[in-house]
Parts: structure tokens; sequence; C-alpha cells
């Protein structure tokens, strides 16, 4: 019973959220999304439910649920313009302070997660001479990396290398996609599940290969 509780609580304040997300997404971002569409309100609020499922009700859980929200605003935009707006990477790395103020026993874990994954994208963009990764997706892992610490964010980069690599190669075999991609919906995608499942899935890998 109380589960259920959590889980409609959550997903109505996720869905009344995500009304106020698709505005500013539409007002601010010039991206057009159908106003009779749920599919946005609907998905922030299954993302609020995963959250609270996971974190129960803490105040990570809140500051979870805003980089959720966030997280959601990355993937459109940068699917629809290829480009990830900065007040969007300074939100997150503003949620990624206050968290910190939360844990500064671990700080030190924090400040490396800005570095752990940036970094190698960083290195990735200079390379490629910024054709393989955009400066927007360097500054999201840094704005997460301070959320989340070095662990996850190299977990959170690692999962969304993955789904993008296999997610784009079959949209290019089965829907003739080009071969450029906008890597902040997989980006995103990997911050979110290193947020919510990666205490497990990090318990997982040390329990098998520790």
């Amino acid at each position: 019973m109380a589960d259920a509780i959590v889980t409609f609580l959550a997903f109505a304040a996720g869905f009344f959220a995500g009304r106020y997300l698709k505005c500013c997404i539409c007002r601010f971002f010039h991206i057009q999304i159908s106003a009779g569409s749920r599919w946005l309100e609907s998905g922030n609020g299954l993302l609020y439910v995963l959250v609270f499922l996971s974190q129960g009700f803490t105040a990570s859980a809140g500051m979870f649920c805003v980089c959720a929200s966030l997280l959601l605003a990355v993937g459109i935009v940068d699917q629809r313009t290829f480009e990830i707006p900065a007040v969007l990477n300074l939100l997150i790395g503003g949620i990624g302070t206050v968290h910190l103020l939360f844990d500064l026993g671990q700080w030190q874990v924090y400040l490396a997660g800005m570095f752990a994954a940036s970094s190698l994208l960083l290195l990735a963009h200079l390379i490629s001479r910024g054709e393989g990764m955009g400066g927007g997706d360097i500054k999201l892992m840094a704005a997460s990396g301070l959320l989340l610490g070095w662990q996850k964010i190299v977990l959170a980069l690692l999962v969304g290398a993955a789904a993008g690599t296999v997610i784009h190669l079959l949209l290019m075999k089965f829907c003739a996609k080009e071969r450029v991609l906008a890597f902040g919906p997989y980006l995103a995608f990997g911050i979110f599940t290193a947020m919510v499942y990666g205490d497990r899935i990090l318990d997982w890998y040390l329990l098998i290969f520790g």
C-alpha cells in the first residue's frame, strides 16, 4: 500500500512538473511540442516514480527529480537542435553544488567527478577537432559529475556510450539515419541510470569482480 501511494504521488508530481517543463522547452528553446500530447508529462512522471522508489522521500530524491527533468530537457533539445543549452548545464551544476554541501565529507569524490568523464570527452573533442564531441556534452558531464561523483559519472559515460552506439547503429541500419548523432540524449540516459541505480550497479560489479 505504501509503495502504491509513493508511486501515485511521485507520478502526479512529475506529471504536473512536466507541464511546466513543456512550457519552458517551447518558450525558451523554441521547440514545438503538441499541446494535446502528454508524452512529456507522462515520461517526467515515470522518471519521478523511479527516483522515489529508489531513494525514498529524502532530500536527495528531491534534487534528483529536478535533475531528471533537466536531463529530459537535455535529451529533447539536443535531439532537435544538436545543442545543449548552457542554462541546463548550469542548473545541473547548481544542483550538484547543493548536493555536495549535504555531503561535504565526500567532497573529493564529487570534485573528481567534474573531471573524470568530462576530461575524456574533452580529449575526444580535441582529437577530432570538434567533429566528434560537442562542448555542451563536455559541460554536461562536468556538471553531472559534480552531482554524482567520479565513480558514477564514469558509469554514466559507459552506459551512455553503449546505448548510443547500439541504438544509433540500429537506426542507421533500419531507419536510414545519418552517421551524425546527438549524443546528449544518450548521455542523459546514462546519467539518470547512474543517478538512480548507480549504487546497485557498482555493488553488483564489486561482488562479481571485486
